[in-house]
């Protein structure tokens, strides 16, 4: 990213925390790999709550635990839709983040 782009960024990441911050559908539970992972943008979660992985995130092994697996699986969610992630943050990592 170069420095005349971050500014902006760091812009809409701000109005994005002051909007949604406190809000318990702006949270995902996640294990300290994927919360890792989520934030290197190497995936993302689509519309029907599915995981999606960037197409710039390359694995060379193939391996059982690999995060390519992981591919359009669903994710765990509560059962009341209020607890549920939000598909407008959901949309804005995709969207903002992932690459």
């Amino acid at each position: 990213m170069s420095s005349t782009t971050l500014p902006y960024y760091l812009n809409k990441i701000e109005k994005l925390r002051s909007i949604c911050s406190q809000n318990v559908s702006n949270f995902l539970s996640l294990c300290t790999l994927n919360h890792w992972s989520l934030n290197k943008s190497l995936f993302s979660i689509n519309d029907y709550y599915k995981i999606i992985i960037s197409k710039n995130f390359e694995e060379t092994r193939n391996e059982a635990f690999l995060i390519r697996n992981l591919a359009m699986q669903e994710i765990h969610l509560p059962k009341e839709k209020p607890f549920r992630p939000s598909l407008t943050m959901i949309w804005w990592h995709r969207e903002n983040i992932l690459t």
